[in-house]
């Protein structure tokens, strides 16, 4: 895969069958668990919410569903297509672009950037794009929510049930261990039998919480909360920042 090639293109169309396949009831309880840290933090529906990274849909589709008025923001056009297929109402709005380069002025009540969403944030300024975005997104009193996923996610893994196997490789790139490279393999069979196999290729970076936290700061929130790891194992804790009244 062209290594300029957004992440996760490749293999868009298996990406949700895959991460249940491999993860199974841990996925899900990872999406229910955050479901209702999103409902908790923002408040009942109906609220106004952007979803910054949303992938194939994985929260925006079932968050729309409960009542609340959603926008996926998303750079990867594949993934997007995915969650429009899985919209079968029309219910979300959809924007293909960067987080960094998302320049959007509504008052939505909450902002999302969750399941590794910054990871692909490869430098400060990108970072504080980012977050920038987010909070000139939100209105007054608004909170964006966002995991920080710990560094001992940053590593390889193997997966096989001869149906579908995974093989993922994680390598720094500095010494300093902030910068990865990140190759995916996986090979599926369809419904006719066919193997069909993909390949993923793409640069990830490891955020220190306290370089969120001051960039944050830096960019106007002026609250922090810790929401802790909403699911033992998920490699990540979770955060709330708010925007001042």
């Amino acid at each position: 895969m062209p290594m300029d090639q957004q992440p996760h293109a490749s293999w868009a169309e298996v990406y949700d069958q895959a991460y249940e396949t491999i993860y199974g009831n841990q996925y899900q309880q990872l999406t229910k668990a955050t479901l209702e840290l999103i409902q908790s933090q923002l408040g009942e529906p109906p609220k106004q919410i952007i979803d910054f990274g949303a992938g194939t849909g994985r929260l925006a589709v079932p968050l729309a569903e409960k009542g609340y008025h959603v926008t996926a923001v998303e750079p990867c056009q594949a993934m997007l297509d995915q969650l429009a297929k899985k919209d079968v109402h029309g219910q979300i709005q959809r924007i293909c672009t960067p987080m960094a380069e998302a320049d959007i002025n509504e008052p939505f009540d909450g902002a999302l950037a969750v399941f590794s969403v910054i990871i692909y944030l490869l430098t400060k300024d990108d970072l504080k794009a980012s977050l920038s975005a987010a909070h000139q997104a939100l209105r007054p009193g608004g909170m964006l929510i966002l995991d920080v996923s710990q560094k001992k996610a940053f590593r390889g893994s193997q997966y096989n049930t001869g149906m579908l196997t995974r093989e993922t490789t994680v390598q720094a790139e500095d010494q300093g261990g902030d910068l990865y490279r990140y190759v995916e393999k996986i090979s599926m069979a369809g419904l006719d039998g066919e193997i069909n196999a993909y390949r993923d290729e793409f640069r990830s970076h490891y955020w220190p919480p306290q370089v969120i936290f001051d960039t944050a700061s830096e960019v106007g929130f002026s609250e922090r909360r810790d929401l802790g790891e909403p699911v033992y194992g998920s490699g990540a804790d979770y955060y709330a920042f708010i925007k001042p009244e």
